[in-house]
């Protein structure tokens, strides 16, 4: 027989008892029908014995056939009907087996009954079934049959009434009974063969079976086995994992195809406020907001179905939300990972927190165009929208106000740069308060106390000048700060969109151009830019870039202008004026470059080689010239910035010793104005360079400081009288007055007096009047180079004056006749 199970191919434990269970139940339906027959057999077998057969009773007494007949028609056929019906229409059921147990030993007694005890098939059975239940085998009945037949036979025949309970001679009496016992045996072997043929089957699907379970269990060892070396590999690897989870500080989550959680590092209950193991198991989905949360399952879906995202490899910007509801950025970084033996791919993703850094992006972003100090816009963002006003190429005017404030470094320097902060935020709310920045008022702080104000929106350029006279006013006001009372005002220059520019540094470097032009004008006033300004930016930069190489390249020299003695008209000494001759744009006047190199602090270099080179040049007078036709002394000028410098005492005595001038040959001017800016300051700087032993002089001395109540604490030599006394001593008679004052207090003080400027006769006389005893200006002589010294101071020693008769040089002195009263009242007043 063919066994439908396959070793190479075994059936389930499952799927091997169903098929056990369908052969039973094929066998037990065999049964069934076997017996339907045999039913029916007994039945017909019952009526036909009750007709044929003398019915007797079982003391051998003759009994009614019709008696016989009936009971077998309709007792037997009441016995057979039920256990018939049921094994044709419900075969195989266990309410079909009891009654067709329960029927054959109805039938059993029923045929001893109608036999008349003649037919023992109720024992007969019984014993054979005894027997075909402990052995199995059907050929153990033929022996017993083979003896009952013969024992039937025999005492039968010899003793008839112990067989059958009555005594009847005949043979049809043994025939009947062994044709009974054939009948059952035939039909009990029929049974037995086939219980036989079913259990070898049986047999074959048990050792099938066993055979099967064998492999199975086999199988079940090694993929165990199997099972087990993976499951380690998988905890090694699980927990490599999860240590590299736990060790990073992002949030790692690993999901399968479907959404649902699998991993979980220990960080996710930092970031998302979920413990691991409450995440693990749930959708992914309860991290995210809406509309990521509703869009979740499209992307699977879509992913499913075309295996794209993406997502997958690229860092990408999202909104995750905590447990508690709260929603913050975080960047995915997701990855597909397979697994082996698994047919569904993991995904693992990174969640990074990025609040922080958005926050930071968003001050960065603020710090980039916005002024820390002052919340304004700074230059970067006000670029942005004036590039932004120019593109926009529309009719409406528009103009950039360029502000800068006046005196603001003195305010930083001697109150602090804390007031000056708090200054500059004052300006910034005086903008925002008087401008009522909208998006067509833009105020921004350039760094330093640069403003700059894009006005839009403008009917014409008129407009930009009534809100520029209104800015000067409102910023001209008084600031309170803490303790101080501080008064500032602003330069302001102006540039319209009428001059049509292409970028924004073009018009904001215009607009710086007017407001320089305002400063040169006064300052607390406004300037429109024009065109001119651009050749004087131009020209102002090749000077700038110039005098960077002027000393390098030998350009700059040193002029001389002699200082005469009033009193016998020689030369006293000289000063050194600064020349320079440019390349190409010949000689430069010392106004054009002098307030440039304040500026940018070349005065420092340039002022240390005039120095040096007046003290050359006196020195080579000295040992070429004779005592008669060289200067007695040499007169530099000195800025602020060089006497701020801490070297420039060290400089000056360098300069010195190198040329071997005796220090009171040499004079330092210093102006009024840098002297009384810090007074207390500058009597120490001026208290150790008069340690070196050279002379003081107080420049341009008279122009409008108050400088005489405290005149005696410096360390002054000499007073220059300003040239805006001398031009006006013989047309005002205040200034006559005042001349002589100065000339009275500098006796009282022991200090010499010389005037500058002289520029005729009757300022002379008027000098020589006043006792005067120095003076300097064309009249007597321009700067001069220094190999013409000698021959002017020669020409001066020839000349023989009278003080009050001739001047030097032969020339009488001459008073005007309306002169003479105030030179009376003047000498009268001395």
């Amino acid at each position: 027989m063919e066994s439908k199970i396959s070793i190479e191919s075994p059936p389930t434990s499952r799927r091997i008892a169903a098929l056990l269970r369908q052969n039973q139940l094929g066998n037990i339906i065999a049964v069934d029908r076997l017996f339907v027959g045999l039913m029916v057999a007994q039945w017909v077998t019952a009526i036909a014995a009750t007709v044929f057969l003398s019915p007797t009773t079982w003391i051998g007494t003759t009994s009614v056939t019709s008696l016989h007949v009936w009971t077998a028609v309709l007792l037997g056929g009441a016995i057979s009907s039920l256990p018939v019906f049921l094994g044709l229409k419900y075969p195989g059921r266990p309410l079909t087996r009891y009654v067709i147990a329960l029927s054959q030993v109805l039938w059993s007694s029923l045929l001893i009954y109608l036999t008349g005890g003649r037919i023992e098939t109720y024992f007969h059975i019984f014993v054979s079934l005894a027997f075909l239940s402990f052995y199995r085998e059907w050929k153990l009945l033929v022996v017993p049959a083979i003896f009952l037949t013969l024992d039937h036979l025999i005492l039968g025949a010899l003793w008839p009434q112990s067989v059958y309970g009555v005594f009847i001679e005949g043979p049809l009496r043994w025939i009947e009974h062994t044709t009974w016992i054939i009948f059952e045996v035939v039909i009990l072997a029929i049974g037995c063969r086939r219980s036989q043929a079913a259990m070898r089957i049986s047999a074959e699907y048990q050792e099938q079976l066993t055979r099967t379970n064998s492999h199975i269990e086999q199988l079940v060892q090694e993929r165990t086995h199997e099972l087990s070396l993976n499951q380690q590999k998988l905890s090694t690897t699980q927990a490599r994992l999860q240590a590299m989870l736990d060790s990073t500080l992002d949030p790692m989550i690993t999901i399968n195809c479907r959404g649902i959680v699998q991993t979980a590092s220990n960080s996710v209950e930092t970031v998302f406020g979920w413990k691991p193991i409450e995440l693990i198991g749930q959708n992914i989905k309860v991290l995210m907001p809406e509309p990521y949360r509703s869009n979740h399952d499209g992307y699977l879906s879509r992913y499913q179905q075309t295996g794209k995202s993406k997502l997958l490899g690229q860092p990408r910007e999202l909104n995750a939300m905590h447990r508690d509801g709260t929603v913050f950025p975080c960047l995915l970084t997701l990855w597909k990972v397979e697994i082996p033996d698994q047919s569904e791919p993991l995904f693992m993703g990174i969640l990074r927190n990025i609040s922080e850094q958005k926050l930071l992006m968003t001050q960065l972003h603020e710090n980039a165009y916005h002024d820390v100090l002052t919340g304004l816009p700074n230059r970067l963002s006000i670029l942005d929208s004036i590039q932004d006003a120019i593109d926009q190429k529309k009719d409406d005017h528009f103009a950039l106000l360029f502000l800068d404030f006046d005196g603001f470094k003195l305010i930083n320097d001697s109150l602090g740069h804390e007031v000056g902060d708090e200054l500059l935020k004052a300006i910034a709310t005086r903008l925002r308060s008087d401008l009522r920045v909208t998006d067509k008022v833009q105020a921004a702080r350039l760094g330093g106390d640069e403003f700059v104000v894009l006005l839009m929106g403008l009917t014409s350029p008129a407009d930009s000048i009534a809100v520029t006279e209104r800015l000067l006013k409102v910023l001209s006001e008084s600031y309170k700060l803490g303790d101080h009372t501080i008064y500032s005002s602003a330069s302001i220059g102006i540039v319209n969109s009428e001059d049509r520019f292409e970028k924004a540094s073009e018009m904001l470097r215009d607009a710086d151009m007017a407001m320089y032009e305002a400063k040169a004008a006064g300052k607390a006033c406004f300037a429109v830019f024009d065109h001119t300004l651009h050749s004087k930016a131009k020209l102002r930069l090749q000077i700038e870039n110039g005098l960077r190489q002027a000393i390098e390249l030998n350009e700059l020299f040193l002029a001389y202008q002699p200082i005469i003695s009033l009193e016998t008209g020689r030369l006293s000494g000289v000063e050194a004026l600064l020349r320079w001759v440019h390349p190409e744009l010949g000689n430069i006047n010392p106004d054009k470059f002098i307030s440039i190199a304040e500026e940018t602090g070349m005065i420092v270099p340039i002022g240390r080689w005039v120095i040096d080179e007046a003290c050359r040049q006196f020195a080579d007078w000295k040992h070429s010239q004779s005592v008669a036709t060289r200067p007695l002394c040499v007169h530099v000028n000195v800025s602020r910035k060089q006497l701020l410098s801490s070297d420039f005492a060290w400089t000056v005595e360098q300069s010195l010793a190198r040329h071997a001038v005796p220090p009171e040959c040499l004079h330092l001017e210093v102006t009024e104005s840098v002297i009384m800016d810090d007074p207390a300051f500058m009597i120490t700087v001026l208290n150790n360079l008069k340690q070196l032993g050279v002379k003081i002089d107080i420049d341009d001395f008279g122009t409008g400081y108050s400088s005489l109540s405290c005149l005696h604490e410096f360390p002054i030599d000499v007073l220059k009288i300003d040239r805006a006394f001398v031009a006006n001593i013989g047309r005002v008679y205040n200034f006559a007055a005042l001349l002589q004052a100065i000339l009275a207090l500098a006796d009282n003080l022991n200090l010499q007096v010389v005037a500058e400027g002289i520029e005729d006769a009757d300022q002379l006389a008027l000098l020589q009047a006043l006792g005067c005893e120095y003076g300097q200006g064309y009249f007597f002589a321009k700067p001069m180079p220094a190999d013409e010294i000698a021959g002017f101071a020669a020409s001066r020693r020839k000349t023989t004056v009278n003080e009050y008769d001739v001047l030097p040089g032969g020339l009488p002195i001459v008073v005007p006749a309306e002169n003479v009263n105030q030179l009376q009242e003047c000498e009268a007043d001395a």
